[in-house]
């Protein structure tokens, strides 16, 4: 259900897994292990609203457990997400729309960026940037160019933060 409303697109649409009733206070009971909150964010594909995705990501980070260092590196890698699928729409924004699915578990969290109605593909120099500067900052990520869509994935670690090395 949408919680708000642009006249561009949806800004946000929540799913909150084990939550127990309208106020959102949390059931008396912990959620299974394997739910987990499902959150889709959906954006116009414009340079502007990326601070809505990062400001978006951050929470979820925050929702997963995560800590500042953490945070501001997923932060950076969704702002690096979006960079990389709007490179092509730079001279005028995308007919379409930036949509950001989001799994948030007990330690994971994955982010899907996809660009819908774009045109053609990141360059091979803009993929190597993007490898270049996200590698380190999630644990793990996907691009996907004929669908025009990144996966990033943090797993956190027992002492709360992502393994080492990432």
């Amino acid at each position: 259900m949408p919680c708000g409303a642009h006249h561009r697109g949806v800004l946000a649409l929540w799913d909150h897994a084990g939550v127990a009733n309208r106020d959102h206070t949390p059931a008396s009971t912990p959620p299974h292990p394997e739910e987990r909150d499902r959150v889709a964010l959906r954006i116009p594909a414009d340079p502007e609203y990326g601070a809505i995705a990062r400001t978006a990501a951050m929470a979820l980070g925050l929702r997963a457990g995560y800590t500042w260092p953490t945070l501001t590196a997923l932060a950076v890698a969704v702002d690096e997400s979006l960079i990389l699928l709007l490179a092509d729409q730079q001279q005028a924004p995308a007919p379409g729309t930036v949509d950001i699915a989001a799994t948030v578990g007990d330690g994971h969290l994955e982010l899907t960026v996809s660009l819908t109605g774009a045109v053609g593909a990141p360059s091979p120099e803009a993929i190597e940037r993007f490898g270049t500067l996200v590698g380190d900052a999630v644990g793990h990520w996907t691009l996907d160019t004929d669908h025009h869509r990144v996966t990033l994935v943090v797993e956190r670690a027992a002492n709360g933060e992502p393994p080492a090395g990432t």
